[in-house]
């Protein structure tokens, strides 16, 4: 019994470390106005950079301003490319964007899909200070292209809820 309750109040300090902060991961899109959107999913499609689509990470303090951290993404194979602040770290499939600072209380970390990323099972973990405030799986799914050539349309899954506007 004591060593339970030992693991137990060694849980508690990441519990509220992770109630600090207000992490949105989805896709992401540019406003006309210059306003950026982020809408909560766990489905993203795998569209090239060149389309204009991103997807990432939307952080915000809930208290107090100003925070240190970093993103990590997990795919199913290895990256098909890596540009701007992004690093492949090792042979486990691991991509890191490099760590930021935020002077205010929010941050936007973007990325982009290039030729040969994989479809599947990602994951993205969310790191503050050195702590873990946010893990998610999600699912890149692989476009179908519907139709002959001369009218093809492309479907893609995007099961939006929850946007985040700022």
């Amino acid at each position: 019994m004591l060593n339970w309750l030992i693991v137990m109040m060694l849980a508690i300090p990441t519990q509220a470390i992770a109630t600090e902060y207000l992490v949105i991961f989805g896709e992401i899109k540019r406003q006309p106005n210059g306003n950026v959107k982020i809408t909560s999913t766990d489905r993203i499609p795998l569209k090239s950079k060149e389309t204009g689509f991103e997807f990432g990470v939307y952080i915000e303090a809930t208290t107090g301003s100003g925070f240190s951290g970093y993103v990590e993404y997990l795919l199913p194979a290895p990256a098909g490319g890596i540009s701007g602040s992004l690093y492949a770290t090792d042979q486990y499939n691991r991509v890191i964007r490099n760590p930021f600072t935020s002077r205010s209380n929010k941050w936007l970390g973007n990325i982009f899909f290039h030729q040969g990323d994989p479809a599947g099972i990602w994951f993205v973990d969310v790191y503050i200070d050195a702590n873990k405030v946010f893990h998610q799986k999600f699912h890149v799914l692989q476009q179908k292209v519907l139709g002959s050539e001369s009218g093809a349309r492309v479907n893609h899954c995007s099961d939006l809820a929850s946007p985040a506007s700022f």
